[in-house]
């Protein structure tokens, strides 16, 4: 089985997608260009490394993001703001790519 389909396994069966879930979907996506590829992972790379944790230890769903990203500014970094404005775009891409909802519901 393709990561890719891995990827969509798992994230079809309700489990919780982490970031490194994420990236392997995004470097095993054919329908994104390779320059595309790129640039999604290394947005999710930087806001994990940003953040100080692991792919594997960080969630995919929108609502945990946003509670980690709570006070935090890019000059604690030094990332400039639009590198960081794009990284967090590009992230927002790369889980919506991957088929998590980006829009929280309620249960």
């Amino acid at each position: 089985m393709s990561t890719l389909a891995a990827s969509r396994k798992a994230i079809a069966a309700g489990k919780h997608p982490t970031l490194a879930t994420v990236l392997a979907h995004v470097l095993a996506d054919p329908a994104l260009t390779l320059r595309q590829r790129q640039d999604r992972a290394s947005a999710i790379r930087t806001v994990t490394k940003a953040l100080g944790r692991p792919p594997d230890e960080m969630s995919a769903d929108i609502r945990e993001l946003r509670a980690g990203l709570k006070g935090f500014a890019p000059a604690m970094t030094g990332l400039s703001e639009r590198r960081w404005c794009n990284a967090l775009s590009l992230l927002r891409r790369a889980i919506a790519s991957a088929g998590i909802s980006l829009i929280p519901v309620r249960s």
